[in-house]
């Protein structure tokens, strides 16, 4: 048998080790890298084109000037860099601090000159009139940005009015866009307006018309509790009851007093008039009057 022969100390030297060129090449790449960052900091691509922006949203309501508002932000935060975390953060404070914004979630830049702020918008299920114009407002009483001339349209309809014009507010400081409503019969108002966009379909809505939705009177025209009152186009009223915020025994059902609304709606647009329709009960009842005493 021939003995092995063991490679020297020498030839062990001249062997290139396994790990090395792949170490190069990293080294290599990461130096790319680096030389292309610094070039794309000189051709200003670090900069996140604030200018060139798509509003992604699948709410089924939004207003140009809340898309107006957005942009104005956008244009002032040019020259933000991708690397300036403070001032994304700063951005993104300030879109939430809008009157339309409900939230907005953590900032994400995209390389190389791209930023996504996931946000939510307010829906609104109603509008204010604040001196000769009209504001939205979302469920939770926070007033919308938007100024309109008449009440905003939306899903075929149009946004309910909160009754009565001026109620809890300081004529000399009218409500402003971020404002709460607290009111108590502003609150009930916007429950029922909550209720009809869950009730009401766009045909319903377009038969309903433009409406107001008063809830500043505690009881009903026969001196029963519960005045909540839908006052319509035409010198209409609606005798609604009591607030879908108020859990009373005996109270007829949310579907039901909705189905009657609907029936009058459909008897109305087949030329059956009516000065007043009361849904209170099981049966709903015709009046003379809007608020016609027994």
């Amino acid at each position: 048998m021939r003995p092995r022969v063991l490679p020297t100390c020498a030839s062990r030297a001249g062997r290139i080790p396994a790990w090395l060129p792949l170490g190069v090449v990293l080294v290599g790449i990461l130096a790319l890298l680096a030389r292309l960052e610094e070039e794309a900091q000189a051709r200003g691509v670090e900069r996140i084109e604030t200018a060139r922006y798509r509003l992604h949203t699948g709410e089924r309501w939004s207003s140009p000037a809340w898309t107006a508002r957005l942009e104005r932000l956008l244009l002032d935060a040019q020259g933000l860099q991708v690397g300036d975390r403070e001032g994304i953060e700063a951005l993104a404070a300030e879109i939430e601090a809008l009157s339309f914004v409900a939230e907005v979630g953590e900032p994400e830049v995209r390389w190389p000159n791209g930023l996504i702020v996931p946000l939510r918008l307010y829906q609104p299920v109603a509008c204010l009139r604040v001196d000769a114009d009209f504001l939205p407002v979302a469920a939770n009483g926070t007033i919308l940005a938007g100024y309109s001339y008449a009440p905003h349209r939306a899903s075929g309809g149009h946004l309910p009015v909160l009754g009565p014009h001026g109620l809890d507010a300081d004529p000399d400081f009218p409500f402003v866009p971020g404002d709460v409503l607290a009111h108590p019969a502003h609150l009930n108002a916007l429950a029922l307006a909550e209720s009809l966009w869950g009730y009401l379909d766009a045909q319903d809505l377009g038969r309903l018309g433009r409406v107001v939705l008063d809830a500043s009177r505690p009881h009903a025209w026969d001196g029963k509790p519960g005045g909540v009152v839908m006052d319509l186009e035409g010198a209409r009223r609606i005798h609604f009851g009591r607030s879908p915020l108020v859990d009373a025994p005996g109270e007829l059902p949310l579907p039901n007093k909705w189905e009657h609304v609907r029936e009058a709606l459909l008897a109305w647009e087949a030329g059956e008039e009516f000065a007043a329709v009361d849904v209170r009960w099981d049966e709903a009842d015709r009046l003379d009057a809007p608020g016609e005493e027994r």
